[in-house]
């Protein structure tokens, strides 16, 4: 079950955390984020094992227990920005294949605006937030040419 949930937990990271694969893999390499994460719910696993629930039950816990972690996904909000602020351009991007490319490019541009406004699940849904987020898309998608 293990490697179940490794492999889960890895999948989950690539689609909604890109940025973690971004980190300086010499300093902090995405194998050990994802051992360690599976290293602090080891306990959780075992217990819910011993208490005879069902796999599928084990693994969402795990897994939500992990994704808690770390936090809202920058992606999933940068993906949302697009979809609903310029939906010709969110089609354009994924029509091409180029749409988790240019995501991840507008995770390190707004990487600022994120740390400003300590993006978490309690301010995620700011307006402010938002608007400021919609400003450096829109400033990258004319600097693309897109």
């Amino acid at each position: 079950m293990e490697a179940q949930l490794l492999e889960q937990f890895r999948a989950y990271i690539v689609t909604h955390h890109p940025e973690l694969i971004l980190r300086n893999q010499q300093e902090y390499p995405l194998s050990q984020y994802i051992r360690e994460s599976m290293q602090s719910i080891l306990p959780t696993l075992q217990y819910l094992e011993d208490q005879g629930k069902p796999e599928h039950e084990v693994l969402d816990l795990c897994m939500k227990e992990m994704i808690k972690k770390l936090g809202p996904s920058k992606a999933d909000y940068l993906r949302e920005v697009l979809k609903t602020e310029f939906p010709k351009e969110h089609h354009a991007l994924n029509k091409v294949g180029t749409l988790t490319q240019n995501v991840v490019d507008l995770i390190r541009l707004c990487d600022e605006v994120f740390d400003a406004y300590g993006f978490s699940e309690n301010n995620k849904d700011s307006n402010q937030l938002w608007i400021a987020i919609i400003v450096v898309v829109h400033d990258y998608l004319i600097d693309s040419g897109i």
